[in-house]
């Protein structure tokens, strides 16, 4: 007949699981919190409850209160899995202005609950210098939104390509929309100013229940150009 686990050593396991399980998010997360990160550690707390559990069953006890913790683990990763492609820092509640500097690292943001605006004015203005002196500057920005509107800004002195789905919302790109029920759209821009080659920014943007527009920006006061490029692509 098996016996009651020594609640010592439940406590310990559990303690570890859940210390394992925050030092692996802060770690994917890079400090901050994100869904795939927060999914891992999750999943890492319930593999040392799992551990714990094995144990005590060699030794002829119950699974004790490391099974009630793997069990709670098992209902977050199963409610919790729908949520994984949620990438970068997440924002709730609240309208966020985003304006990001060139990596040649894909950067991404959510935002749940709230309006977003993504400012690429000044994107390569500053920021990583990996490629200075290569003549080629290339990045990609993603941006999700839930529940709110999302405007994008790109870049005057750069190429950029935007393209915008939008599930239960509309698309604006460059004065023209679209309203469809799931609206996709692309859309590229062309630099205005001089100098400007070898810039490339790629823009993806997705909303659920709101709208997006995206306009190219204004030169500064005093600075002339080439006349803007915008060709809107099929999308696939």
């Amino acid at each position: 007949r098996r016996t009651r686990s020594n609640p010592l050593y439940s406590v310990i396991a559990i303690g570890l699981s859940l210390v394992a399980g925050a030092t692996v998010t802060l770690l994917l997360g890079a400090g901050g919190w994100t869904p795939r990160a927060a999914l891992a550690g999750v999943a890492v707390t319930l593999g040392v409850c799992g551990l714990a559990v094995v144990v005590n069953g060699f030794l002829g006890r119950r699974s004790g209160g490391a099974g009630g913790v793997a069990i709670l683990a098992v209902i977050a990763l199963v409610l919790g899995s729908p949520f994984a492609w949620v990438a970068g820092p997440v924002v709730t509640g609240r309208s966020v202005s985003w304006s990001p500097s060139y990596s040649p690292a894909t950067v991404e943001r959510t935002v749940v609950g709230g309006s977003a605006r993504l400012d690429l004015t000044h994107y390569f203005d500053g920021g990583s210098s990996e490629t200075a002196g290569s003549g080629s500057q290339a990045g990609t920005v993603i941006l999700r939104v839930v529940g709110g509107p999302a405007e994008v800004i790109v870049p005057a002195d750069a190429s950029s390509r935007v393209t915008a789905r939008a599930l239960g919302g509309s698309v604006t790109l460059d004065g023209r929309t679209s309203d469809r029920p799931f609206a996709s759209e692309r859309a590229s821009f062309g630099p205005v100013t001089p100098g400007a080659a070898g810039r490339r920014v790629v823009v993806e943007v997705w909303v659920l229940g709101g709208e997006i527009t995206a306009t190219q920006a204004r030169l500064p006061e005093g600075v002339t150009g080439s006349q803007t490029r915008q060709t809107k692509e099929p999308t696939t």
